[in-house]
């Protein structure tokens, strides 16, 4: 992420889960140095606004982690059963 001051500060996927929209707790500030990205969840489907929702959380790496971390494609996730 580049700062309006030009700073620039990476982070790392920490987490990816599919939720149900009620599920506001994803969202929480807990104080830590996290970034949150909420979008609508499944990709593909016909009409947007459904229930559930693709949350991917990440939190600040430290800038020696940060340097040696190799940039991947994240593993897709699937729906869990009932969602």
């Amino acid at each position: 992420v580049d700062t309006i001051d030009g700073t620039r500060v990476r982070y790392r996927v920490s987490a990816m889960h599919v939720v149900h929209e009620r599920a506001l707790g994803v969202v929480d500030d807990n104080g830590e140095d996290e970034l949150t990205l909420v979008t609508c969840w499944p990709f593909d489907a016909v009409r947007a606004g459904g229930p559930l929702r693709y949350v991917v959380s990440a939190s600040r790496a430290s800038s020696e982690a940060a340097s040696r971390a190799p940039v991947s494609a994240a593993t897709p996730l699937h729906a869990p059963n009932g969602a």
